[in-house]
């Protein structure tokens, strides 16, 4: 799925097991085309209710077509997540959060639990960390307890707590607000820029289309700076390294401040 504008409408469907999942764009007529195509498809390929079989049920659920699922609409549920097209943007369903919520109230404080229960849990974290960026890197500490797993059952050990913690952290934003597909889909930046950093302070320049190029600085306290390593002061705890990843971190929070991302 594109995130840039298209030239042409386009028409989509996904099957996934018994769930017919359909993307369209274009008129009104285009839209009950694509849609009456699809329903002709199922009829064509599943077999229908006969004379023989009155009781067998239709493949395209009527009880489900009445309750609005075949409505083509820019805001929709689809297998535990709710897209927004007009928005550009994914969120759990409303059920979802109270799961997340209970699922790391289990494993609080809690020091063993079987190796089928964490294969579950690590199962759900997965299928709803699709809409939580910065998620992903978590996972690989969360299965080494499974390579550990003695007669069953796993040992959570304070490792694995604290990166529980910071995959509840993430879940928790997602109350606050819903993850835009940019965040998920690479996409071409919509802002460009350059930043250094030495003793006295950082700053940077920012591109983007549309606006003037924005430059910013701001000076380190005296506190920073005199924890910088030199040959004159070498038992200290900070290197320029650092003090360039703070004009990284300070580039972001002022692109994020001006610039709609």
């Amino acid at each position: 799925m594109s995130l840039q504008p298209l030239s042409e409408p386009l028409a989509y469907t996904d099957v996934f097991v018994d769930d017919f999942i359909g993307l369209v764009q274009g008129s009104q007529r285009r839209r009950k085309a694509f849609r009456r195509n699809l329903l002709h498809a199922i009829d064509e390929v599943f077999a229908q209710p006969t004379d023989k079989e009155p009781n067998r049920q239709e493949a395209a659920s009527v009880k489900k077509l009445k309750r609005g699922d075949g409505a083509l609409t820019t805001r929709k549920l689809i297998l535990g997540w709710i897209l927004d097209t007009l928005r550009k943007t994914l969120e759990l369903a409303e059920h979802c959060p109270a799961i997340l919520a209970s699922l790391f109230d289990e494993v609080r404080g809690c020091k063993r639990i079987s190796q089928k229960r964490w294969e579950s849990i690590i199962g759900q974290l997965r299928f709803m960390s699709l809409a939580m960026p910065g998620s992903s890197g978590l996972f690989s500490a969360l299965q080494v307890g499974l390579k550990h797993a003695d007669k069953g059952r796993i040992k959570l050990t304070p490792h694995i707590h604290a990166y529980l913690q910071d995959f509840e952290r993430i879940a928790l934003s997602l109350a606050s607000r819903p993850t835009r597909l940019a965040e998920l889909i690479p996409e071409l930046p919509s802002v460009l820029g350059a930043c250094d950093a030495a003793k006295a302070g950082m700053g940077g320049v920012l591109f983007c289309p549309g606006f003037a190029p924005l430059l910013w600085h701001a000076p380190f306290p005296t506190s920073v700076q005199n924890r910088l390593v030199s040959f004159a002061n070498p038992h200290v705890d900070l290197t320029n390294s650092d003090l360039e990843q703070a004009g990284v971190v300070a580039q972001a929070d002022v692109a994020t401040e001006q610039y709609d991302l």
